[in-house]
Formats: C-alpha cells, structure tokens, sequence
C-alpha cells in the first residue's frame, strides 16, 4: 500500500507520518510541494518531521532543500491559500475537473466552492456534464 497525500487541508505532512509509522510501503512526496493545486506532500518538511520524530532516514534533508530551493523552486507560482483548493479537500475532489465546475459554476451563476461541495455528495470520482448541470439550477 502506498500514499499519495495532497495539502489542500495543511495535513499532508501529518498524513505522511502516520502512515510512516504504520509502516506503509511508500509514501509518495515532491520537493517543495510541487504539484498541481494545494499542491503534495513537500519532501524536505517530511524529511525533517522524521529526523525530529526519531527516525532514522537515508536522505540528508539538508541537502532535499538545497536541491528543491535550487531546482524547484523556480518552476513553482507564489503560493497563496485558495479557498477552492480548501473546499476540495473538505469535499474530496480532485482537481482535474476544476475547468469543468468553474465554467458550470459561471454559467449557473452560482459559488464554485458550493458546486463543488455539492457535487462531491453524488459523486467523488467524475464530475459528469449532466450532473453539473443538474446541481447548477
């Protein structure tokens, strides 16, 4: 088994401990967060919450900052706390049907956070035109 956390609720780091202290197989992060949305596990935070939980770790976490902040850091857009990447963490979406809802969410004239929230109670996998459509009037 393995785990692939998202930080749309700031519980990416916490998640990934616990399931490093279960003994998951693989726990899934990227350097400084890099991903799409709230963004992933970043693997320099979990690094060092390991090493100050008394684990022992075969990465330097000195060295995952150095190359996240020298590599990564460039490619990524100033972060700034969405309130659509929050309410899809409460919800359970994912983001790839985000274009989807936001462009159901402007022809309805209605809250986007509110579509997705609602959507999600019917269905957390797809994100269907009908569906949509449907919730939106």
């Amino acid at each position: 088994m393995g785990f692939h956390g998202h930080n749309n609720l700031g519980l990416a780091v916490a998640n990934s401990l616990v399931c490093t202290e279960e003994e998951v197989a693989m726990v899934d992060t990227s350097l400084q967060g890099f991903g799409r949305t709230a963004a992933n596990t970043p693997t320099e935070q979990l690094l060092t919450v390991l090493v100050r939980s008394g684990h022992e770790i075969d990465i330097d976490p000195i060295e995952a900052m150095h190359v996240g902040e020298t590599l990564i850091r460039s490619l990524i857009e100033p972060r700034r706390l969405s309130s659509l990447d929050i309410a899809a963490g409460q919800s359970q979406f994912h983001s790839s049907y985000m274009p989807a809802v936001l462009n159901a969410a402007k022809r309805h004239r209605i809250d986007p956070r509110v579509l997705i929230i609602e959507l999600c109670l019917h269905d957390k996998l797809n994100a269907p035109d009908e569906l949509l459509e449907h919730l939106g009037c």
